[in-house]
């Protein structure tokens, strides 16, 4: 089975020989039951569940249903504690992954090439509400001839387009060692706007590794991507924009170990941990008189923040002319404003 947990549900996939489903629980409901003593149930017969299953109100989303004016769920003594929902897949396939959006009200998966039956990527559910099950055309896109593996839902991705930047729902999806950026505003019918090939082998693992950052991994390596950059589409014969490093430690596994500093991955022949280097972000401030780094230092943290409020960011550093080398700068170069070089 594979699990995630999307508060304040916990999702669970199964695959079985009849064709693979999605079980959602109730977290603090299954907790509960478990816990449950004959007193417990006793009173469960009355309001609000009436001896039957009462969900809760969770209203800040975050699982707990114990802050101000929240209600703990109430778990039904027969069957599974907290089970809400079954979701099918179309009988006989598999499910090779899935993701779960919006607590649990909207479902993704990848359902495996197998027999007459091309591999695809399928919206089963949006607000609670089935889409497809991979039978029919709604909610699915089909991969011919290959295979699609792994899926991530960002339900906030910074997609571009000719108005500009927009927050939209999107899956990222890895096809053999193809990443697909599958854009989800109608989740009955989603399409690609961005793919990308890494060249070594079949990707295995997606994981948000930073707030604009992606971490993939395939058997032989582990890529940082640029959350940002993903959408922006290249020319199949470069490297896509999106790339920030390459590390040589890869990972077979569904998951792997991804921080702002290390990688650790683990394979069949043992553990293996990277060391990320420092990134080094270089900054202008043009609203500040430069100064040097002890007198930086001696203002302490929150003068710092206020030194360098109205920080911009620079891509690469340009060369400054310390001593004029004659009267007038080369075409096309203002004279440096030294404010600004800091």
């Amino acid at each position: 089975a594979v699990v995630k947990w999307d508060a304040p549900r916990i999702s669970l996939l199964l695959n079985p020989p009849e064709g693979g489903y999605i079980q959602q629980l109730n977290l603090q409901a299954f907790i509960l039951g478990s816990n449950y003593r004959d007193q417990d149930w006793t009173a469960a017969k009355g309001p609000p569940a009436n001896g039957g299953y009462f969900s809760g109100s969770d209203l800040n989303g975050d699982g707990d249903y114990v802050d101000t004016g929240e209600k703990l769920p109430i778990p039904m003594r027969a069957g599974m504690f907290g089970l809400e929902s079954s979701t099918f897949a179309a009988p006989n396939r598999v499910l090779t992954d899935f993701d779960s959006g919006f607590g649990g009200a909207m479902l993704v998966a990848t359902l495996g090439r197998q027999g007459t039956n091309d591999s695809r990527f399928q919206v089963l559910t949006y607000q609670g509400l089935p889409v497809g099950d991979g039978s029919t055309p709604d909610g699915g896109i089909v991969f011919t001839n290959r295979q699609a593996f792994r899926v991530v839902l960002d339900l906030s991705f910074p997609l571009k387009d000719a108005t500009g930047i927009r927050a939209a729902p999107v899956a990222i999806v890895s096809v053999d060692d193809e990443l697909n950026l599958i854009e989800l505003t109608d989740p009955a019918r989603p399409r690609i706007v961005n793919s990308f090939r890494l060249g070594t082998g079949t990707i295995s693992s997606i994981q948000r590794s930073g707030s604009d950052e992606y971490a993939v991994s395939t058997a032989s390596s582990i890529y940082t991507l640029r959350r940002s950059l993903i959408g922006l589409a290249t020319d199949s014969s470069v490297n896509p924009p999106c790339i920030i490093d390459a590390y040589p430690i890869g990972s077979s596994r569904r998951i792997f170990g991804a921080g702002g500093a290390q990688f650790i991955a683990a394979n069949g022949g043992g553990v293996q941990l990277v060391e990320r280097p420092p990134r080094l972000t270089v900054v202008q401030i043009p609203t500040q008189v430069p100064r040097s780094s002890s007198d930086i230092k001696g203002l302490g943290d929150s003068g710092v923040s206020q030194y360098v409020t109205g920080a911009i960011e620079a891509q690469f550093l340009l060369p400054t002319v310390v001593v004029p080398v004659s009267p007038a700068c080369p075409e096309g170069i203002a004279s440096p404003n030294p404010a600004s070089h800091n």
